[in-house]
């Protein structure tokens, strides 16, 4: 028994051997994130193996751990490793000197403590860290982005360096937000593309940069955003919902097959997308594809009767081929699963105005406007409805409050001034 449990020891040192020795030349081959993975795994007390570990967690600026290997090898050999020993932690002292200067609020002369510390350890990646920070908590961004982007170039293999670019960025992307949420573009613009100076590589921001240009009406540039977003590897959550954005970009363009192979890579993630499956049918009815646009349409319905948007299609392409009947059924369909649908409402409104049922467009106009007072379409269905039942004076206030929608106001404009002319046959 005792002669196994020798041999397992022995086995035991020479795979740890092993594997200090690969450690070694994956630091000297630069590959410090390798190396600390694999020196992780091994179990050693050896000087070799401690000194290794100070160089190792020195480079990934690991100060705490690297002291830490250190003083295991100065136990094991102080006169070799005393000098380096001590040079360490006069670096150490001086950088939590800063730092004590800074956590006391005192940021200009943390700053410069910093920079004598820049001129003394010059190409420091933790001295230069330590600016940034500094910079950061002064909310003087630029700076602070300029040392971040100095320690993160300086040494890559410590990510806590890109975790601040990517902080700073995202400060950017608030500030954008809260612009964008009052409509001021233009400033959220500016923040956006701040976000991106600070991390070239911060996709979420490309996305917001390609949704303003769509609000602008830039849809080129809008799909260039998007497009340059969606080649990050990173991007796994909701791409299906990104795809289909990029699908109503190039529509606005009238690029329908780019489109159209938007929507079906965003179908491929998610067949479910009902978003994706209406806006195919879309593209069907404007190429004159009726039966096409429908099939999609019903599926869309069928498998969720709350998505309004394929009822509302639905019942135009009836409407448009006077299938007034059919167009009324599918009005009936969604309002028995949204009731409170104010655009269904205006629709059947619409419907019952061009069968000259003006008593039923009246009845709907009114529940829509219940549901939505200013509504401009249903304001106007029931001007129209009023004036049609001689109701003159229900259908000017009608009509009156439809110009209040501009795609309403000339034609309701126009109704109101010859109103005594359209319903001339009611004296």
């Amino acid at each position: 028994m005792i002669y196994i449990i020798q041999i397992l020891i022995t086995f035991t040192l020479l795979f740890s051997s092993d594997d200090l020795l690969n450690a070694e030349l994956l630091y000297e081959e630069g590959n410090f994130s390798e190396a600390r993975l694999l020196f992780n795994s091994v179990s050693d007390d050896s000087e070799e193996y401690c000194y290794l570990g100070y160089k190792i967690f020195y480079a990934m600026d690991d100060l705490n751990k690297a002291n830490e290997f250190l003083q295991g090898a100065i136990n094991l050999n102080e006169d070799k490793y005393i000098d380096e020993g001590a040079l360490l932690g006069i670096f150490i002292n001086e950088i939590k000197n800063a730092k004590v200067t800074l956590d006391n609020n005192f940021i200009d002369e943390a700053i410069d403590e910093l920079i004598l510390l820049l001129d003394k350890y010059p190409n420091n990646s933790i001295v230069f860290y330590r600016l940034g920070y500094a910079y950061k908590e002064k909310k003087d961004y630029d700076n602070a982005a300029k040392y971040f982007s100095l320690a993160y170039n300086n040494n890559p293999h410590n990510t806590t360096y890109k975790d601040m670019l990517v902080t700073l960025a995202k400060i950017q992307e608030k500030n954008g937000k809260d612009e964008y949420d009052i409509q001021n573009y233009q400033l959220s613009l500016e923040y956006f593309n701040k976000a991106l100076e600070y991390d070239s590589t911060y996709y979420p921001v490309m996305f917001r940069i390609g949704n303003i240009y769509y609000k602008i009406k830039d849809y080129d540039k809008a799909i260039e955003m998007y497009k340059k977003g969606l080649e990050n590897p990173e991007i796994l959550r909701n791409t299906y919902k990104l795809m289909n954005q990029l699908g109503k970009f190039y529509t606005k363009v009238n690029n329908f097959d780019k489109a159209m192979e938007s929507f079906d890579k965003s179908l491929e993630i998610n067949s479910n997308n009902e978003q994706a499956l209406f806006e195919k049918a879309k593209i069907y009815k404007s190429k004159g594809d009726i039966d096409k646009s429908k099939l999609l349409l019903l599926q869309v319905t069928n498998t969720n009767p709350s998505f309004v948007n394929g009822y509302e299609l639905l019942m135009d392409i009836e409407k448009d081929g006077k299938n007034y009947d059919k167009a009324i059924s599918y009005g009936e369909m969604c309002l028995d699963f949204n009731e409170n649908s104010y655009t269904v409402l205006a629709r059947m409104a619409t419907i019952y105005n061009e069968i000259n049922n003006f008593d039923g467009a009246k009845k709907y106009a009114k529940a829509s406007i219940k549901i939505k007072r200013k509504y401009g379409p249903a304001q106007f269905e029931l001007g129209y409805a009023e004036m049609n039942l001689c109701n003159k004076v229900a259908a000017k206030d009608a009509f009156n409050k439809a110009k209040f929608d501009k795609r309403y106001r000339k034609i309701a404009n126009d109704y109101v001034k010859n109103l005594d002319l359209y319903t001339k046959t009611c004296e």
